[in-house]
């Protein structure tokens, strides 16, 4: 929707093991979210501030990091955090908030 792939340089891999080398270079998911965050000027937002549409990076109960979406309700945050595919977390998993 915004014509720029935010996540460019971290496509191309075929196994777990080489994505998550390229995480790895960023100390994780966390990491290489902020680092996409700073290099594109996306602002960080309180979880109060955050509404739908906006991204986070959410902790799952099983210690998993995933980015997700906030909602339509505004309330919880979408996110394929499972192998069997999309999650609702509640806003207070969520560790950092970015408008988009």
């Amino acid at each position: 929707m915004t014509g720029v792939d935010f996540a460019e340089e971290f496509r191309g891999y075929r196994t777990e093991k080489s994505a998550m080398n390229r995480l790895k270079k960023h100390k994780g998911l966390l990491g290489a979210a902020h680092y996409i965050a700073k290099k594109f000027e996306i602002v960080e937002v309180q979880r109060l501030k955050a509404q739908r549409g906006d991204m986070a990076v959410v902790r799952t109960e099983e210690g998993i990091e995933a980015i997700g979406i906030i909602d339509t309700s505004g309330h919880h945050i979408l996110s394929a955090a499972t192998p069997k595919g999309w999650k609702y977390h509640d806003l207070s998993v969520g560790i950092v908030f970015w408008r988009i």
